[in-house]
């Protein structure tokens, strides 16, 4: 994904991992030079609002997963907002959908 020309990028997904987070730094870097605003919507985990104590061993790594990845991207100033039910993938650049389902954006479109 190459930056010139953009003003805005929006990207849902249902899931997010700081390590594919992390192997999108140079972009995230790139965006965030050119004050290019990002926003990014996540799907809301359905454990998400469940109280401490109610929650399993395994969901809690997969909250501070969560949490840690993202922290990572509000480095970048990048806006980070959870929503329930989310499932379509979608990258938007300047309000021209310019991929939808797997996010797997080669370098480049």
């Amino acid at each position: 994904m190459t930056c010139n020309r953009r003003a805005r990028v929006i990207i849902q997904s249902p899931y997010l991992t700081v390590r594919r987070a992390k192997y999108l730094e140079k972009e995230w870097q790139a965006l965030a030079s050119r004050r290019v605003r990002v926003c990014v919507f996540l799907q809301e985990p359905l454990w998400w609002q469940t109280s401490n104590s109610q929650i399993s061993a395994e969901d809690s790594i997969r909250i501070d997963d969560l949490r840690r990845g993202m922290d990572y991207l509000r480095c970048f100033r990048i806006h980070v907002t959870l929503r329930p039910g989310i499932h379509e993938k979608l990258a938007i650049i300047d309000n021209a959908i310019c991929r939808e389902g797997s996010l797997n954006i080669p370098d480049g479109d």
